[in-house]
């Protein structure tokens, strides 16, 4: 059956109106600055004990409002109940609805107006102790913007250490955002507190760190092209952390050198995101004309974290990531590798560096995926991030969506969306 998409979105425009402009009435009449209970405070400064409980009142007067709000999205809960026979839902929730709703617009090429999405930003704390990394992506498991991420300020401090319990590089911080309000009030959403442990704890490989070596070869990894010792080694001097890492060497006779862990498809969740990293530096004289890769891969799957000739590394450890999402048919030879083609090209000196190999799936928080990765240096409590995201928050129905039912419709930019944000403005 076809979904009225005019009629659909003329009547959801209709609530969602009425819906904002009763937010609207919450901060511009009643709570805003120099305005309600604001402008009856100004008006009686120096006897505030006249109206002592103006302030009160009209938060209740605002809640009261929002009450209103939340009667209206009961309409819209009920409009959107109205599609179930022609979606074939099983159920009338909009739990149920609004996925099926949003591949049917897929599939019939319909579009809300987008949200652009800011690059979130990550400010490491000037005092830190710990060097590691922190990571925050927009992408959601599609690997397209998040268009529920809001513009807010998150605070992400280190509140578990090595002193405290904590293994080192598993250290664990608190996220704190804006505070996670009722959609329906004047307030912006927040985001409200989640937690984080540095991502070494947990990564689904083994060894990853390199400590461990029997016969030039990594505990755990096995060495499918190239010669151990000849091609492969322990560094125990130019580590990043630990007291080892893993050496490639191009040896100027091997065309080929790769290294490889099995990732049991049993150990990944379908659809679900994760992240790779590992810091990678180059030693020696590392002649240009190979190519060396890293990154998960299996048949007809590739995540890379490095794709290039190794002469453009330097010679200090940096970390490279990647996110990915795991298809609905993982390759039965999903892995993590260092293929190193035409290594013989590199010279009899390339040296290649590689340490604290990690994939792990991100934290969501706020619609944005988080990873932290240790450094040469652990993390102490107090240590601290600051982060940024934002969104301009252009389109009133996706906007909206995301607000109240905490769903992204399939979207467009630049004026293309097949459903214009007029009908709800």
């Amino acid at each position: 059956m076809a979904v009225d998409y005019p009629t659909l979105f003329a009547r959801l425009g209709k609530v969602v109106r009425a819906y904002n402009a009763h937010r609207a009435f919450q901060s511009g009449t009643l709570l805003g600055p120099g305005v309600g209970a604001d402008a009856i405070l100004d008006q009686f400064e120096g006897r505030r004990d006249l109206v002592k409980s103006v302030q009160a009142d009209f938060e209740g007067f605002a809640a009261a409002v929002a009450g209103w709000g939340s009667r209206l999205t009961g309409y819209a809960d009920a409009t959107l109940a109205d599609l179930r026979a022609e979606l074939l839902a099983p159920s009338a929730s909009p739990a149920t609805i609004l996925p099926m709703l949003a591949a049917r617009m897929v599939a019939d090429a319909q579009t809300v107006a987008a949200n652009a999405i800011a690059t979130p930003t990550v400010t490491p704390a000037g005092g830190n102790a710990g060097n590691g990394v922190l990571v925050v992506s927009k992408q959601n498991a599609a690997g397209v913007d998040d268009e529920r991420i809001v513009t807010e300020a998150v605070a992400v401090r280190c509140v578990g250490d090595r002193f405290g319990g904590n293994a080192a590089g598993a250290e664990s911080f608190q996220l704190v955002g804006s505070p996670a309000t009722n959609p329906a009030n004047y307030l912006p959403p927040g985001s409200g507190t989640g937690a984080l442990a540095v991502a070494d704890g947990s990564s689904l490989l083994a060894n990853g760190t390199f400590e461990a070596f029997s016969a030039n070869l990594p505990t755990g990894w096995s060495l499918t092209a190239g010669t151990a010792g000849t091609n492969t080694g322990q560094e125990l001097t130019n580590y990043h952390r630990g007291a080892g890492a893993l050496k490639l060497l191009g040896n100027g006779v091997a065309t080929t050198v790769t290294l490889r862990q099995a990732i049991p498809a049993g150990r990944l969740a379908v659809g679900a995101r994760y992240v790779a990293a590992v810091w990678l530096r180059r030693s020696g004289t590392v002649t240009a004309g190979s190519t060396l890769r890293v990154g998960v891969t299996g048949t007809g799957f590739s995540a890379d974290l490095f794709n290039a000739d190794p002469a453009t590394l330097t010679t200090s450890y940096a970390l490279l990531t990647a996110f990915f999402t795991v298809p609905a048919a993982p390759p039965a030879d999903l892995r993590f590798e260092f293929a190193w083609t035409a290594a013989n090209a590199a010279g009899a000196a390339a040296v290649v560096l590689a340490d604290d190999a990690v994939v792990v799936a991100p934290v969501e928080f706020g619609h944005a995926r988080y990873a932290l990765f240790a450094g040469s240096a652990d993390f102490v409590r107090g240590d601290a991030f600051a982060v940024a995201t934002a969104s301009d928050g252009a389109g009133t129905f996706q906007s909206w969506f995301a607000r109240v039912y905490d769903v992204a419709l399939p979207s467009a930019a630049g004026g293309a969306e097949t459903i214009a944000d007029a009908l709800a403005e």
